[in-house]
């Protein structure tokens, strides 16, 4: 169909991988500058005071103030915040990639269930327990991800 002489493509087999072994170590810093940001960003964003109600912790008798719906969640036990991490880069080709999220960062104390199972979901997105118990959404990833694009793409674009 096309009629290229073969000299004319001679020398470039191989010049991808060269390109991609320079651009490699700068592209993976970025990633994980990137992801390192994002994920520090989250934990600010479950951070910080809330306007629901208030009640008293049971077993210390600390009040605590709940997030409203709306809200990000409020801290009781710091087990989500926790469990923000990210996970290292990897390729696929010619991308670099990592995750951020909840479940990436350190598993809960004491054996407690991990929050990246069904709790976080329905922290962000609102949802029925196991109880029959209704909770409407108290989002923080997507707020916080919508709140940080701009600075995520300046970093992503060196």
């Amino acid at each position: 169909m096309f009629d290229i002489p073969a000299g004319r493509w001679e020398g470039l087999d191989g010049m991808g991988d060269e390109l991609l072994r320079e651009i490699r170590g700068d592209a993976e810093a970025n990633v994980l500058a990137a992801v390192v940001y994002f994920s520090g960003e989250i934990k600010v964003t479950l951070s910080g005071a809330r306007s629901g109600r208030s009640y008293r912790v049971s077993k210390t008798g600390a009040l605590h103030i709940a997030s409203a719906p709306g809200e990000p969640p409020a801290v009781l036990s710091g087990n989500l915040r926790n469990a923000v991490g990210y996970s290292t880069p990897t390729w696929d080709g010619w991308t670099v990639s990592a995750e951020v999220g909840v479940g990436l960062g350190q598993p809960p104390a004491g054996g407690l269930p991990d929050p990246a199972k069904t709790y976080a979901r329905r922290l962000e997105w609102g949802g029925v327990d196991r109880r029959g118990v209704r909770m409407l959404p108290r989002p923080y990833m997507e707020p916080t991800a919508i709140r940080v694009q701009p600075t995520l793409e300046r970093m992503l674009e060196r």
